[in-house]
């Protein structure tokens, strides 16, 4: 039995109506970009330039001012010899009990 459009769409809406506006948080993998780059001793100047990108970049990444794209993540990683999970916090588990929680929405 085929579900309908409609109804999906109106599930949808449902879930979304229920869900709380996300605080904005502190970013967590701040410290992590660092402690990682540290950890081999290199300078914010030496990452940068292993990565191509401007040391500032590199120092509004530790800083939490910016984000990195997930293109630069996997530079990180790369560049650290880290897995990007290493760098960056596991979100994971709270994704895991939010999908679940939107599963029993679902039926």
């Amino acid at each position: 039995m085929e579900t309908c459009p409609n109804k999906r769409f109106f599930l949808f809406n449902q879930i979304m109506n229920q869900t709380e506006i996300p605080q904005k948080r502190e970013p967590k993998i701040k410290n992590r970009i660092r402690y990682c780059r540290l950890a081999i001793n290199l300078s914010q100047k030496d990452l940068a330039f292993l990565m191509g990108v401007p040391a500032s970049q590199v120092s509004r990444w530790e800083t939490g001012e910016r984000d990195p794209l997930v293109y630069n993540a996997v530079g990180l990683a790369v560049a650290t010899h880290r897995l990007v999970e290493d760098v960056f916090f596991d979100y994971r588990q709270e994704w895991q009990e939010r999908i679940r929680e939107r599963m029993k929405l679902l039926g």
